[in-house]
């Protein structure tokens, strides 16, 4: 690994990854932690550089003995990345990386060609954003427009799971998200019956195995809005299988954006949820490859880095 590498946390050779310039405000990674991170470091997680050093050495022996598991022991990030997920408990940080890979053999079908350049499509319709301004607890906000930006006809439920599968795998790269965690935004305007019968009890059931079991970030919160009776009957589903502390941090608002101001500033909001943000028109397909072109190109490199890890001869103990 270069001395000098911008960004130490990548697996693969890649020095860096460019920054994406949209609607006048720039999307990157932090080379260095927040002082909101550093302080929920020090206060929530307990980090010092002993305790780092440490658990990084317990979970690696650990993790010896899990003969058919090949992962990167030797990077320090990757190890910090999920013992942060797990508050640096050890046993628990072990327990999720072996589901983490577990989750990826049972549902090999969506990790198939799985690099940011195979989602092109996806990115056209814009259904995923994220807000450019962190919120005032220091986190990063993903908005997802699953309603009438869904076009289930052309989008099946699998290519936007696998988006979601993709940016949770980005996301669990930046360290101010290993500590601080994330927010969802699900603006399901439009959701009607064709699209809620996209949503089977298997879909549910490995979507909240995979967001409470398997991936190195914290939800901090989702932010239902614009929510109907479609949206109801899924939530009747979905409910009684979260835990209790996870579906506490689900929040419903309507079209009430007073009541989604009393969680997240309007400054880190489009204009549409009364927010300050201005959003221009959706960009041509050329304009997206101008902007994401570089981005995706570097992305593949390390994301074929990423899924060379994993349980060898489909042995998961």
């Amino acid at each position: 690994m270069p001395l000098n590498k911008k960004y130490p946390f990548l697996l693969s050779s890649l020095d860096d990854l460019p920054s994406i310039n949209f609607a006048g405000y720039e999307f990157k990674y932090e080379s260095e932690l927040t002082p909101l991170a550093k302080k929920a470091a020090i206060e929530v997680l307990k980090e010092t550089e002993e305790k780092k050093q440490t658990c990084i050495a317990e979970l690696r022996e650990l993790l010896r003995q899990e003969e058919s598991l090949v992962c990167p022991l030797d990077n320090d990030h990757w190890c910090i990345k999920f013992l942060r997920a797990r508050d640096y408990n050890v046993p628990e940080t072990f327990k999720l990386i072996r589901k983490h890979y577990r989750f990826k053999i049972k549902y090999a079908e969506y990790f198939k060609d799985f690099v940011p350049s195979s989602m092109t499509k996806l990115y056209e319709h814009m259904i995923f954003m994220g807000s450019p301004e962190l919120d005032d607890q220091g986190r990063r906000i993903i908005i997802a427009e699953v309603g009438k930006k869904w076009k289930h006809r052309i989008v099946s439920i699998k290519d936007l799971f696998r988006v979601c599968l993709c940016i949770m795998e980005a996301a669990s790269l930046d360290e101010n998200t290993q500590i601080l965690g994330g927010v969802i935004i699900l603006d399901v305007k439009g959701f009607n019956l064709a699209r809620a019968n996209k949503i089977t009890p298997q879909i549910i059931k490995m979507g909240i195995k995979w967001i409470e079991n398997c991936i190195p970030v914290k939800i901090q919160a989702i932010h239902v809005l614009n929510e109907n009776n479609f949206v109801d009957l899924v939530w009747s589903m979905i409910k009684p299988l979260l835990k209790q502390d996870f579906r506490q941090n689900i929040f419903f608002h309507g079209s009430d954006w007073t009541s989604l101001h009393k969680h997240i500033p309007p400054r880190c909001l489009f204009t549409y949820y009364g927010g300050d943000i201005v959003i221009p028109p959706l960009p041509s397909h050329d304009e997206l490859e101008a902007q994401y072109g570089e981005w995706k190109a570097k992305g593949d490199r390390e994301f074929q880095v990423i899924n060379s890890y994993g349980y060898r001869d489909g042995k998961k103990k």
